[in-house]
């Protein structure tokens, strides 16, 4: 018996509350700048795009990215060169003095 009474006077209490309670209202100029919101033009792909690579630390990084890709790619021609112009020469000496391979055997066969 005591608990149902402690529940209805947990209940009197919750519902009692709510007593001298008003009905919640939007703050002031709620409407108008909820309007102005409404009307203002979102900015376009393009804008974002801009305002996204205009962050120092991409603007940053992108450049970081490009210039390592510039070196890597000066070294590896810069060690590659010097075995292409090797061949070059090479192939130019062989033919000024006519260094091609020469076979002594004959491809037709010829009859007596």
């Amino acid at each position: 018996m005591r608990k149902r009474k402690d529940i209805e006077q947990e209940i009197d209490a919750v519902l009692n509350s709510m007593d001298g309670s008003e009905r919640a209202t939007p703050g002031d100029f709620f409407y108008t700048r909820l309007q102005a919101r409404m009307q203002q033009e979102r900015p376009g792909l393009l804008e974002r795009l801009a305002g996204f690579m205009s962050r120092p630390s991409v603007a940053i990084t992108g450049i970081a990215v490009i210039l390592l890709i510039n070196g890597a790619t000066m070294l590896k021609q810069w060690y590659t060169a010097p075995a292409r112009q090797d061949q070059v020469a090479l192939q130019a000496f062989a033919e000024e003095y006519s260094l091609g391979v020469v076979t002594f055997y004959e491809d037709e066969k010829t009859e007596p």
